[in-house]
Order: C-alpha cells, then sequence, then structure tokens
C-alpha cells in the first residue's frame, strides 16, 4: 500500500521532485511512500512527512482526504492520501 502526504498551504500544494528511486524519477508527486509491515495509515504518513520534507505533523494531523486505485498491466495498488491544510 501506498501513502501520500498532501500539504495545502495558502491554496498551494507542496511537491517533492523524485530522484534517484527508479520509480518516476524526474516527475513532481506530492511526498510518498511504502506502508511498512505492521504500521497503521496515519503512522506511515507521519513517517514519510519526516523523511521525504522534514515536516513534522500535529497530533491532530492530517486528516483523510481520498483513496486511490491505481492499475497498470502489471499490479494493482491501493494508495491512501491524507492531507494538512494551512
Amino acid at each position: 500500500m501506498d501513502v501520500f502526504v498532501l500539504l495545502i498551504d495558502a491554496g498551494k500544494v507542496l511537491l517533492d521532485l523524485r530522484a534517484g528511486t527508479g520509480y518516476a524519477d524526474g516527475q513532481w508527486v506530492a511526498p510518498s511512500g511504502k506502508l511498512e509491515a505492521g504500521e497503521d495509515v496515519v503512522t506511515a504518513i507521519r513517517r514519510k512527512a519526516i523523511e521525504e520534507i522534514g515536516v513534522r505533523l500535529a497530533g491532530d494531523e492530517p486528516h483523510f482526504a481520498a483513496v486511490v486505485h491505481h492499475r497498470n498491466p502489471e499490479h494493482g495498488r491501493i494508495g491512501f492520501e491524507l492531507l494538512r491544510r494551512r
């Protein structure tokens, strides 16, 4: 499962330029990553926010935004998107 961090401030969305990952390198995307074994979605989002962009989310953040189903010829995936709006 994938998790995506949607950080919105004054109507602007923070994106991260992927590099050195072997997947979608050179593309601007919402900071994201994989759910680790035994990890819940909110914990994963908090971890990825720190790892990917150095942002610590407050105790009442983030909020649920969407579930996205990705399909391609190789496999299907589910992504959870959580949001912090300021």
